[in-house]
């Protein structure tokens, strides 16, 4: 952090006072990259404990896929699924303006409550998150999805490739 003052002359040679102009200029590194992964990570965690409430605190009221759908489909997992487990690996993070990309390949294993079968799939997807008042908040979801799979149709923006595997 400087504090920075100006002070300039009048064509009296009278200086005015630096304060008058004086402002503060404060540099800070940039951690979007640690901020988006901590959100990434924290949303993981609220959905293998089905918190929908605080997973969808952490979804940007500016969502491009339909909002609604999506705590829609994060209920009917919850009540479908028993036990969910997702390891994710990321891939890649990267900036394009205001938009911060997470690209990252996961597996994922699910039990279906109503069939008592265990559940695994492997495949690649993407996230996109913005900053949202002092946090980022989760922003466009690429299919496959690996939160509210139960309403892929009104929540992907898009898509990045077929998961491998059973279908969850």
């Amino acid at each position: 952090t400087s504090r920075l003052r100006w002070g300039s002359m009048a064509t009296s040679g009278r200086s005015s006072d630096p304060k008058a102009g004086a402002f503060k200029l404060v540099m800070r590194p940039d951690k979007g990259r640690e901020e988006v992964l901590a959100v990434f990570n924290k949303l993981l965690d609220l959905y293998e404990a089905k918190d929908r409430g605080a997973f969808m605190a952490l979804v940007s009221d500016r969502f491009e896929g339909n909002r609604a759908a999506l705590d829609e489909g994060l209920e009917t997992d919850f009540l479908s699924l028993s036990s969910i487990d997702i390891l994710p690996v990321i891939q890649r993070v990267g900036k394009a303006g205001g938009v911060m990309d997470v690209e990252f390949s996961f597996t994922r294993r699910v039990q279906s409550r109503v069939s008592g079968k265990v559940l695994t799939d492997r495949s690649r997807s993407l996230m996109s998150f913005i900053r949202d008042g002092e946090q980022f908040k989760l922003y466009s979801m690429a299919a496959p999805l690996i939160f509210g799979v139960s309403a892929p149709g009104e929540t992907a923006t898009s898509v990045t490739n077929v998961p491998d595997g059973d279908k969850v």
